[in-house]
């Protein structure tokens, strides 16, 4: 601070000083504090819109597995004919008539293909898991095509890795597996003819491998049998190429 001369009350001899005292800034401490938002209000400030909250929940409910029905008396005899009948596991048959609706999906599948424990797996380990909330009714396909997929893998038209790629497409509502098949040409090739050539193709790429396959390291065929698959995007018959492959290496 600092003193001013009071000019009133003041005399030469007797001089009257007032004390002038500088304030704090506290206006300006206090009107910043008063500015930052309080930890409540500023977490309310972050909150999502209940809109979106809403439609996030929607989005998780609809992704949660579907609770299990009860269980009656006719899903009990199923259950157990499944495992007499069909040789399935316990496990396996109770989840397959975990619903009623996935039962007759099941029985659907495996009427049109005649291997119940092939069309069990792909009805547990493939379509309840894609299921994600819905019913079996809400799929763009039913049991026949399913069965009709497992009977193009058990009897070679197809490989396993692309009966995947159909099965996506069945999902998305493409058609039949038979349908799809035909339409991207994924149909494996059994034709000796066709094989052969691709075979050709190889050993002319890696005469190299050629030779030391036949000095005796039998590991390259799967490296053979590897480059010919590539050579075909996956749709050389398994046991037709090797068996061809095998006589073609032979010295």
């Amino acid at each position: 601070g600092y003193f001013y001369l009071e000019p009133e009350g003041s005399t030469p001899d007797r001089p009257v000083y007032n004390r002038i005292v500088t304030l704090k800034d506290t206006w300006a401490r206090i009107s910043s504090q008063a500015s930052k938002p309080e930890p409540r209000k500023a977490a309310a400030a972050k909150a999502v819109p209940a809109k979106e909250s809403r439609s996030r929940e929607t989005s998780l409910e609809g992704s949660k597995p579907r609770p299990p029905q009860p269980r009656t008396e006719e899903l009990e005899a199923r259950a157990r004919s499944y495992q007499e009948e069909l040789g399935l596991s316990e496990q396996d048959a109770v989840t397959l008539t975990s619903e009623e609706a996935v039962a007759d999906f099941f029985d659907a599948a495996r009427a049109a293909h005649e291997a119940p424990k092939s069309v069990a797996n792909w009805v547990l380990n493939e379509l309840l898991r894609e299921l994600k909330g819905r019913t079996v009714a809400d799929l763009p396909f039913d049991g026949t095509s399913l069965g009709a997929l497992v009977a193009m893998i058990d009897g070679g038209k197809i490989s396993g890795r692309t009966a995947k790629q159909v099965f996506e497409k069945m999902l998305a509502g493409d058609g039949s597996p038979e349908d799809i098949v035909h339409h991207h040409g994924w149909a494996q090739i059994e034709d000796e003819g066709e094989l052969q050539a691709l075979i050709e193709g190889v050993i002319e790429r890696f005469p190299d491998q050629l030779e030391q396959f036949r000095a005796g390291k039998e590991s390259l065929f799967g490296f053979f049998v590897g480059q010919v698959m590539k050579a075909s995007h996956g749709r050389a018959h398994p046991e037709l190429l090797s068996r061809l492959l095998r006589d073609r290496l032979a010295p």
